[in-house]
């Protein structure tokens, strides 16, 4: 769990807006509960992880909200090939 806790604040200090933050600190919650997960059923066995006592997957909902703060509009400019936040330039 320190490997994931250097990954969350090097997520932290690479994004360059808000949105880039919660998509990241998303993806960090969901690797980090995805790798739980893992080593739980392959401790305990896939059935035993997921309907038995040993793990909550309700724990993969954490991540969600993240990801929803996180969604940015973007508009292509088609004559320059970029990907242009929506607001800018308008």
């Amino acid at each position: 769990m320190v490997i994931v806790v250097l990954i969350a604040v090097y997520a932290g200090w690479a994004a360059a807006n808000k949105f880039e933050l919660f998509y990241g600190t998303g993806i960090v919650l969901l690797a980090a509960v995805l790798i739980s997960f893992l080593t739980t059923a392959a401790d305990e066995g896939f059935y035993g992880a997921v309907f038995g006592d040993r793990f909550d997957v309700s724990y993969f909902i954490f991540c969600i909200p993240y990801f929803i703060l996180g969604m940015y509009e973007y508009r292509v400019d088609y004559y320059l090939g970029k990907i242009m936040p929506a607001d800018e330039n308008s």
